[in-house]
């Protein structure tokens, strides 16, 4: 179940990548948002694919941290998204100054924790 799981992302991150690529070279004015978003996910399935693959627990905590700070980017990358995309329709609302300083600070304490952690054990 492992191997097939591992083929699966695998392949997800491969067309992930290709997605990406493609939108970021289109026309359109939403491409670069879709572009974000697919280049965006492939922070977390790696992190899945990190935890899941690995005995070693040093190599499972960096998976999980990659997986949560891909998350942050996925968030802010679907806000982006979803931004840009009503950009037209409504009153042209933005995302909420709160929004990147929530998901900023969550990623800064990411990033501190295993520094934290160290100087706490």
């Amino acid at each position: 179940m492992k191997i097939l799981f591992s083929i699966i992302s695998g392949v997800l991150l491969f067309m992930l990548l290709i997605c990406g690529m493609i939108a970021q070279n289109s026309q359109k004015a939403i491409g670069k948002s879709v572009a974000v978003l697919n280049f965006s996910l492939l922070l977390p399935v790696t992190g899945s694919l990190l935890i899941s693959n690995t005995h070693e627990r040093w190599i499972a905590t960096a998976g999980g941290y990659f997986y949560f700070i891909g998350i942050n980017f996925v968030i802010l990358a679907l806000m982006h998204f979803a931004t840009e995309y009503c950009k037209n329709s409504g009153t042209g609302h933005k995302i909420p100054h709160f929004v990147y300083a929530f998901l900023g600070l969550d990623t800064l304490q990411l990033l501190l924790n295993p520094f934290l952690a160290m100087l706490s054990a």
